[in-house]
């Protein structure tokens, strides 16, 4: 069982070239049975800029992971991607 919530603030077509800045907080919970979830809440607050170049979106993004407890290690993620984003 997943459950995910994002929230995102985009400051869409104020830029040149189409560029976009973006801040967001995802959360997450999982668990190991149907219909059931751990305690432990995942949370990861970021931000990063989406392009809307000539050949496809690009949209780059630097997240801080936290968690509600110290079994899994917070750290900083990055992510790349190309393409529309859903």
């Amino acid at each position: 069982t997943t459950v995910f919530l994002n929230f995102e603030a985009r400051l869409a077509n104020e830029l040149p070239l189409g560029f976009e800045p973006i801040v967001f907080w995802d959360m997450g919970a999982i668990g190991k049975r149907p219909t059931s979830l751990e305690t432990q809440v995942f949370h990861s607050p970021g931000f990063g800029v989406r392009w809307n170049s000539p050949v496809g979106v690009f949209r780059s993004t630097l997240a801080h992971g936290l968690t509600s407890t110290a079994t899994v290690t917070a750290h900083w993620q990055f992510f790349l991607s190309y393409g529309e984003e859903f």
